[in-house]
């Protein structure tokens, strides 16, 4: 139990420091739409000059620039967003088809962190899954809804045989594992939610409700 908690808080912070990098961007890119008049009058300045080669010099300079410290947000929940990032970029790594469908706003009744451990585990679980399958079967489908109630949905292809327990939980091999599923569960203790597992049309299925 002890080790379990240790790892959650581990996440937690990890998840933490990533949203912190977020914060960094936005205010970065944030900056530089405000520079980018002067910008524009320093290319107007080197055409005008008929610097037709530094202006368009100075234009792919600026354009690569913004280009490092660009951020898209997943969703309008910064907490959640920077946590689909993280594990977005997994997903590339293993070239793995990352697919979000995410109505999740900026204020949630429950606790944003919390939650974005969720994410983490269950999208975590799913990058596993699949990262050592064939290509056109690496995919792993994130959905999550806020109304009626909050919802999240997530979808990867099987690619060998899941067990279950009499929890209808997967059950986990190995030293270590199954500590995720172990925390989504106790998340959804605290904040009266209900999750299922369940295999359908050769998809793994993840899925996580609140009742209130």
């Amino acid at each position: 139990m002890e080790k379990r908690e240790t790892l959650f808080t581990q996440q937690l912070d990890s998840l933490k420091s990533r949203i912190a990098q977020t914060s960094i961007a936005e205010k970065q890119l944030a900056a530089e739409r405000h520079d980018l008049r002067h910008r524009f009058n320093t290319i107007l300045s080197l055409l005008d000059k008929g610097s037709t080669s530094e202006a368009v010099d100075f234009i792919n300079s600026s354009v690569s620039h913004i280009d490092e410290i660009k951020h898209i947000p997943y969703c309008k929940n910064a907490v959640i967003s920077a946590t689909i990032e993280v594990y977005a970029a997994l997903a590339k790594h293993y070239g793995i088809a990352f697919e979000t469908e995410l109505d999740v706003p900026e204020e949630l009744r429950v606790s944003c962190e919390e939650l974005s451990v969720v994410f983490a585990n269950a999208i975590e679980n799913s990058v596993n899954a699949v990262k050592e399958l064939p290509e056109d079967m690496r995919v792993v489908q994130i959905k999550c809804i806020s109304r009626p109630q909050l919802m999240l949905q997530i979808r990867n292809p099987v690619g060998s045989r899941v067990h279950f327990g009499k929890d209808s939980i997967p059950v986990a091999s190995g030293d270590g594992h199954g500590i995720g599923t172990w925390s989504i569960e106790q998340y959804c203790q605290k904040n009266n939610a209900v999750s299922e597992y369940f295999i359908e049309d050769g998809w793994f299925v993840f899925r996580l409700g609140h009742l209130d």
